[in-house]
């Protein structure tokens, strides 16, 4: 399974995921990261329900572990 480390470019929400917050998302292989799969990541990393808009993956650095 791939993991990609993602580090947050600005605050999300009204400061549920703060700048340079980093977390992990694994994904199936040959798939790569979506707003989706960000999601789960948040929900099960922090425990925060974010909506869908809030996880594009414009909104952090992402590399491949």
């Amino acid at each position: 399974m791939p993991a990609f480390k993602l580090t947050a470019k600005r605050t999300i929400g009204s400061n549920d995921i703060p700048k340079g917050t980093t977390f992990q998302v694994l994904t199936a292989n040959g798939t790569g990261v979506d707003a989706n799969k960000i999601k789960a990541a948040i929900k099960q990393t922090f425990g925060k329900d974010l909506p869908e808009s809030y996880c594009y993956a414009s909104n952090f650095d992402i590399v491949k572990l």
